[in-house]
């Protein structure tokens, strides 16, 4: 989970869930991928804890980037991604719902809900500017300044004099 696109987090690094596809899910819970329901948007995750951390009506509340019901992605007005509360039945939460089909499905993708708490200090969402139309994590804090200075011998020479210097002046004013 989480790798670096030109300087930048990719979205998972905060997922709540991993992505899973039917192999990964077979394998981790010893069970077989549950089939396609179309009426449903794929999703490539599930909550194991859904049923029993469910609200008084069954449902689970979720923090998603923002999407439309095209599951496109929407954009504050500074053209940057945002979240988006999703509550949705902890029945579908529970299972993943994986689109084995040949056509295209009818139903968006059920967004991965987010890990709020994993985000790393000083990053917000954006647009990568490596892979344009990916939402990333962006790190706002300035980067730590490098220097490549080649001292040459009169340059250690004129330090080594100025520190002669301060130590002289120090001396005769007594500090």
């Amino acid at each position: 989970m989480g790798t670096t696109v030109g300087g930048d987090l990719t979205i998972d690094t905060i997922y709540l869930f991993p992505s899973l596809s039917p192999a990964t899910y077979e394998t981790a819970t010893g069970k077989a991928a549950p089939a396609y329901d179309p009426t449903w948007g794929q999703q490539l995750w599930y909550d194991p804890n859904a049923l029993t951390n469910a609200d008084m009506f069954g449902n689970v509340t979720y923090t998603v980037l923002a999407t439309n019901a095209a599951g496109t992605l929407l954009q504050t007005t500074a053209d940057l991604p945002y979240t988006m509360t999703m509550t949705i039945p902890a029945t579908r939460a529970s299972v993943p719902n994986f689109y084995t089909g040949s056509t295209t499905p009818t139903k968006a993708e059920v967004p991965f809900p987010l890990n709020m708490a994993a985000m790393p200090s000083g990053f917000v969402f954006a647009w990568s500017q490596v892979m344009p139309g990916i939402p990333v994590l962006h790190n706002t804090a300035p980067p730590l300044p490098t220097a490549s200075i080649d001292f040459t011998e009169a340059d250690h020479m004129a330090i080594m004099q100025m520190v002669s210097d301060t130590a002289a002046i120090r001396t005769k004013v007594g500090a």
